[in-house]
């Protein structure tokens, strides 16, 4: 990676741009949401100059924020780590929707006295940390990190790339989803989970778009089948 920090700021700042760059090409192409993540957190970790970065998503089985995507040389890289709203960085960012940035967090109040928490931080030897909500909508999504084991303390710059390659991951993954959406058979308009769904001769079709004595017909609650 390089060291990245003592870089003169307008080169910081262009090759910010042809990571950003990259991952727009990325997403627009046939790239699976797992590469084009792994690599958000690779850029995390060389646009911040940060010696770890991460990637938590919400699980949809069990709503958990767990972790999921990592760079750099981890202690616990296999260890399965949830996140719990209002608990260390990231559980901070939860419950606030707001970035979360500390120097010194074996110093810091707003989150040194969670034993638990402080027993991860001490394994990892973790020291600086600025996190970010990766959302949809008004919706925390997923969560992005990056870390230091030394006293180096990352910057109101350093938060404004970290939000914009959040928002990139925000895509990558709508993006999974949609294409994990079925359509309309009559009108081809993705079935959100908001819109009734009508199944008629093996067939997933909006309600609006049922002829109307048809929709008339239709039992009530009879349930969507998958589309072969």
């Amino acid at each position: 990676m390089g060291d990245f920090m003592t870089t003169r700021p307008s080169r910081r700042r262009a090759r910010a741009d042809q990571l950003s760059l990259d991952l727009l090409r990325r997403i627009a192409g046939t790239g699976s949401v797992e590469t084009i993540l792994q690599r958000v957190a690779d850029a995390a970790r060389e646009v911040c100059g940060s010696e770890l970065s991460a990637i938590a998503l919400r699980e949809p089985e069990t709503d958990e924020m767990v972790f999921r995507y990592r760079s750099g040389k981890r202690r616990f890289r296999s260890v399965r780590m949830a996140v719990v709203p209002g608990r260390g960085a990231g559980g901070r960012v939860l419950a606030t929707g707001r970035p979360f940035r500390s120097a010194d967090l074996p110093r810091d109040r707003r989150v040194n006295r969670d034993e638990h928490y402080m027993a991860a931080v001490r394994a990892e030897r973790i020291v600086s940390v600025l996190c970010v909500p990766i959302t949809a909508g008004a919706h925390i999504i997923g969560l992005l990190w990056v870390d230091n084991r030394s006293r180096r303390p990352f910057t109101d710059a350093d938060e404004a790339r970290l939000r914009h390659l959040a928002a990139h991951a925000a895509v990558a993954i709508r993006g999974a989803q949609v294409r994990e959406t079925p359509a309309c058979n009559v009108c081809g308009r993705l079935i959100e989970t908001e819109v009734l769904v009508v199944y008629r001769h093996g067939e997933l079709i909006h309600e609006r778009c049922l002829p109307r004595p048809a929709l008339a017909r239709a039992p009530s609650g009879t349930p969507p089948a998958p589309r072969a």
